[in-house]
Order: C-alpha cells, then structure tokens, then sequence
C-alpha cells in the first residue's frame, strides 16, 4: 500500500544558521521568533486533527507548487549556514549581469583568488566541492566552453 509522505516536527535553536542543505531546505519553514511564545493558551488539539483532516478529504493540497517551494527557500536563506569559502567568495567577488561589468572565471580561478585570500581558513577546502557551491549560487550568470563552466564576475575592490 502506497502512501504520501507526510511528516511535521518542530525544533529549537539558539543559532540563526541552522540549515546546510540549500536544495533540502524547501522541507522547513524558519522562523525566527521576536517574543516569548504564550504557553499559558492550550490549543484545542482536537479541533485542529479535525480542521486537517477535514481539508484532506475535501481535497486540499497538502504539498507546495514550485512558487511556494521557491518562497520558502527564499524565505530559509537567512537560516542557512554558510561555508568559508562561500563566506570568502561573497568577499571577493560580486555577481554581474553584463560582460561590460565583468569577465569570465573557471571554477578553478575563481578558487585560486579565494584560496589566496583565505589562506589556512580553507586548509580543507577542495575544488570539486567549491564548484558545487559555486554551481548553487543564486544569480550567478554562467556558461559553458571547451574548458567548462565559467561563471560572470566582477572582482571586488
């Protein structure tokens, strides 16, 4: 018997950058809390098994379309962690839209100028798992050569 995968928990933390997976993080709603929750209130736990599975049989859809999932991990970029050299990247290099504000870099340049600036902080640090960093980067204009992926940036002053 087949059946959907549904599943909801909630957590706590006392840090802000909890999430690591960027292409996971559709699976989450953060939120940053600005006050004391009222735990005085009991919520009518009954009501609301009822309100859900009224609207599950009513066949409301219980899963987000691709603008919702697009929202919310929008929304979750404030909760995620982020690595050294993505940290080291933002430092170095700005995203562009033309030729004219930019140029051309490899994966493999583009880690060159960070490893440079980072020094020891990215004694770990290796080019295969910095290009899939690279290759997630949110507007990041890029095309593919001979050589491979290059990516448009501008270097920052």
């Amino acid at each position: 018997m087949e059946q959907p995968r549904l599943a909801s928990f909630i957590a706590t933390t006392n840090v802000n950058d909890i999430l690591s997976d960027p292409s996971g993080n559709r699976r989450f709603f953060g939120i940053e809390l600005r006050g004391p929750i009222d735990v005085t209130t009991p919520l009518n736990y009954r009501q609301l098994y009822a309100q859900a599975v009224k609207l599950l049989d009513d066949g409301e859809r219980y899963w987000l379309d691709e603008e919702q999932t697009l929202e919310v991990m929008r929304s979750n970029e404030q909760f995620q962690m982020r690595s050294p050299e993505q940290i080291y990247f933002d430092e170095c290099f700005r995203i562009v839209a033309s030729e004219a504000e930019g140029q051309w870099f490899s994966a493999a340049a583009v880690f060159d100028v960070i490893k440079r600036r980072a020094g020891a902080a990215l004694r770990g640090g290796n080019l295969i798992r910095f290009s899939r960093i690279l290759a997630n980067v949110p507007n990041i204009v890029r095309h593919r050569t001979s050589r491979g992926v290059e990516y448009l940036l501008a270097h920052r002053s």
